[in-house]
């Protein structure tokens, strides 16, 4: 099977799942994808960029089977732009998040823009991965309370549509790191607390560093490994 993977932010763990899927498939795999930038600006336009930059690198140019991308775009969109003899071909959107359930500043409102596009995008898809249980029940529950603001109530909108093509695929781990780790049986090891997600609200670095101070108040000894991409303004 072609499989067309088209990742419209191709940074973090975004980027990671889509290299790790295809050094991983058994099927051929060809990834198009849009530096990690700005991933508000990706979501408005990055259906109609991603297009072009196939289009410009000739990769419409051969048959594919199956479009395998990311929810950081409309797929709505990303169909009316293909090429006229692709628009029928299966697309599978993974939830790497929802803009659902995303975790918002204390002082902002929801964009209620962004989880339309989500739900837009899920309406689109032939089918629908999510990376955890809590992410697809998060979205679908929160579709839900969202359709109900709506001032009139939307034919074809049915959740029932979305579940029956949803999914959950677990992330992959990297045996092999580990494995490289010897380990003594007859050790006693401190234990070790890590972080590794990005420094910014939706992650809780407040309530990771508020634990740290308890554990330290209470005289716990332990290790600490800081990892995870930083930005500008931390």
């Amino acid at each position: 099977m072609k499989i067309l993977c088209l990742s419209p932010y191709h940074g973090g763990s975004h980027r990671s799942f889509f290299e790790s899927f295809c050094a991983a498939s058994c099927h051929d795999v060809h990834i198009v994808s849009l530096e990690p930038r700005h991933f508000k600006w990706r979501m408005r336009s990055g259906a109609l960029e991603i297009v072009a930059k196939a289009r410009e690198a000739g990769v419409f140019q051969q048959s594919w089977d199956l479009i395998f991308t990311s929810t950081l775009m409309n797929l709505a969109e990303l169909r009316a732009f293909l090429p006229r003899e692709l628009r029928s071909t299966p697309i599978v959107a993974y939830f790497h998040e929802n803009q659902v359930s995303y975790p918002t500043r204390e002082y902002q409102e929801r964009d209620n823009h962004f989880a339309i596009t989500n739900w837009l995008s899920a309406q689109a898809a032939d089918r629908c991965i999510f990376n955890s249980r809590f992410n697809l029940n998060s979205f679908l529950n929160g579709t839900q309370q969202l359709l109900r603001k709506m001032p009139e109530r939307i034919k074809g909108s049915s959740l029932s549509t979305i579940e029956a093509k949803s999914c959950v695929v677990y992330p992959g781990i990297d045996s092999e790191f580990f494995s490289a780790v010897p380990l003594k049986k007859d050790t006693i090891l401190r234990p070790v607390l890590g972080w590794c997600g990005r420094w910014e609200h939706d992650k809780n670095p407040l309530g990771f560093f508020e634990t740290l101070e308890r554990l330290e108040q209470n005289n716990f000894d332990f290790s600490l490994i800081f990892l995870g991409q930083s930005f500008r303004s931390i």
